[in-house]
């Protein structure tokens, strides 16, 4: 809360099925920017972890993640053949 900006931390570890993945090709630099990313699904069960935030009001869920989204994730599975923290 230091900044004013109420955001909680978030860690998950599990095995996960049908885990949707957004991969970015760069940071947004404005507000104004729209983010391009490609969207997939690892449909396989893997053991995933997980690191992020959440957010509770609608104008801090821009500022983390997509438009209508309290959380962002960063994840990898456990052998390193998906995602990336």
């Amino acid at each position: 809360m230091e900044l004013g900006i109420p955001l909680a931390a978030i860690k998950v570890n599990g095995k996960f099925t049908d885990v949707a993945l957004s991969i970015a090709d760069k940071l947004l630099t404005s507000p104004s920017e729209k983010l391009n990313s490609t969207l997939i699904t690892v449909s396989e069960k893997q053991e995933w972890q997980m690191v992020g935030f959440y957010t509770l009001t609608s104008d801090d869920q821009d500022m983390i993640s997509v438009p209508e989204s309290p959380v962002h994730l960063h994840g990898k599975t456990l052998d390193n053949s998906r995602g990336g923290m």
